[in-house]
């Protein structure tokens, strides 16, 4: 499958390591240049822990329009702040309708990602869903290496129409479904978010 991976933090790093490991095509996109030095060299990222190895990536960009080649699936691993920009860019160059993870959603981020990316396009339809939490417990060590203290499973994901939440699972590959479970309503992914208990709002 070809699959691109928006964010080259903990979670970005591990996730295309491990895609990459299971033998999908793979591009990691990352905004600032300065924090991918090494892997823009070599395209490789290092990794110890539950994935042991080193594994290199198609592609490595901070060039939007590069990274959205013809991706099937988009997973996209940074902060909640940032899904805005996402969806924004996104609609920018996304041509095809292919399916979009937020890797985690956090409080309702399919909700935003949707309705920004409509404002600004309304001709392409990507599916978006979003995960409960992140679906690996890591810990970036450097530009290009990680450490995957472990792989996460059961964990919940939703479309905001979680009608279709079953046909999204059988899309995955096989290693991201090990990792997910689909859930009855968003409401369980976002409500239940872990970073919403963990990192509460500070009241004025």
């Amino acid at each position: 499958m070809n699959i691109t991976v928006l964010g080259a933090g903990n979670t970005g790093l591990a996730m295309a390591a491990h895609a990459v490991e299971q033998g999908n095509q793979v591009t990691l996109w990352n905004r600032f240049e300065e924090e991918i030095i090494d892997l823009l060299q070599t395209n490789t990222i290092h990794t110890t822990g539950e994935v042991e190895g080193s594994f290199q990536l198609d592609l490595v960009t901070t060039d939007m329009k590069d990274a959205l080649r013809d991706p099937e699936l988009i997973l996209i691993t940074t902060p909640s702040f940032v899904h805005r920009y996402f969806a924004e860019e996104l609609a920018k160059y996304l041509t095809n309708d292919s399916l979009i993870l937020l890797c985690p959603g956090r409080t309702y981020g399919a909700l935003e990602f949707v309705e920004v990316f409509k404002t600004f396009n309304r001709e392409t339809k990507p599916t978006v869903a979003e995960t409960q939490t992140a679906i690996y417990t890591c810990r970036k060590t450097s530009d290009d290496s990680v450490e995957i203290l472990s792989i996460k499973s059961n964990v919940l994901f939703s479309a905001l129409d979680h009608s279709i939440n079953q046909s999204i699972y059988n899309q995955l590959p096989s290693y991201i479904k090990a990792q997910l479970a689909p859930a009855d309503t968003i409401i369980e992914t976002s409500i239940g978010s872990v970073g919403m208990i963990m990192h509460c709002c500070v009241l004025q």
